[in-house]
């Protein structure tokens, strides 16, 4: 095969598209010349697009040293049709509920961050999409949409909680003035004896967000009282942190309430 043959194929997949199906996954797709997205220019070419169907057409190639009767071999087209273009930033949203795209854990200069309007704790990560795992421009999802777990779910919200970043009362910093770890250490150590303490305690009652600790408090108003005492710095600081949580529970179902 001669150098122009050899740049002629390269140029020819540079314009093809990879399917995000494990069927065609190794097979080159194009886009027909008829249609309104195809571009003489590669370079203008969509980075993703999405289609109704294939068809495959056959051609020659014309290459030299070919065989056949007419000289030149069959060469096999895949093309789409009924082709859009896609945004490549619409994928995390659109691909909800299926296993297109996956989200990996925030990078630790990330720190996942409370969202009050959601109730959720949500990050900043790259997803991947498709079979050959496409990264794509940074984006920020709940964080039980990562492949962190929910153990790290619950993590991450308990240090938010205890930090005066989920509900909004004085109460919390007094609290904070009482424990003689940070709750950093929450996320920080997995397995520090009063951090998984708590951790276990808001697991064993599915506790990842505002909505779930509220509605375990409406059942056991001591709930994570105990645990949290194991955190006081001495002397009356456990009676002091069991006073002020209960007016943070107090706080808690007033918000219940008037919802």
């Amino acid at each position: 095969m001669d150098k122009d043959t050899r740049r002629a194929q390269l140029r020819r997949l540079r314009a093809s598209y990879q399917s995000s199906t494990s069927a065609l996954r190794r097979t080159p797709l194009y886009i027909p010349r008829s249609s309104f997205v195809s571009q003489r220019e590669i370079r203008r070419l969509p980075t993703f697009v999405c289609y109704n169907d294939i068809v495959t057409s056959e051609g020659a190639t014309g290459a030299t040293g070919a065989t056949g009767a007419t000289g030149a071999t069959k060469r096999t087209t895949v093309h789409m049709r009924g082709v859009t273009i896609v945004n490549q930033t619409w994928l995390p949203a659109i691909t909800v509920g299926t296993t297109l795209c996956e989200f990996p854990p925030p990078a630790a200069t990330d720190a996942p961050q409370y969202n009050a309007t959601r109730d959720t704790m949500t990050c900043v990560t790259r997803p991947r999409f498709g079979t050959h795992r496409w990264e794509l421009p940074l984006t920020t999802v709940a964080l039980s949409r990562t492949t962190i777990g929910v153990e790290q779910e619950c993590r991450w919200f308990l240090r938010c909680l205890l930090e005066g970043k989920v509900i909004a009362t004085p109460q919390f910093l007094l609290l904070k003035q009482e424990l003689k770890i940070s709750p950093a250490i929450i996320t920080h150590s997995r397995f520090h004896g009063l951090g998984l303490q708590l951790v276990n305690v808001a697991l064993e009652h599915d506790v990842v967000n505002l909505a779930s600790l509220k509605a375990r408090l409406a059942v056991d108003p001591r709930f994570m009282a105990t645990a949290l005492k194991m955190w006081a710095k001495g002397g009356g600081a456990a009676e002091n942190i069991e006073e002020i949580w209960r007016k943070v529970v107090v706080c808690c179902l007033k918000n219940v309430n008037r919802k």
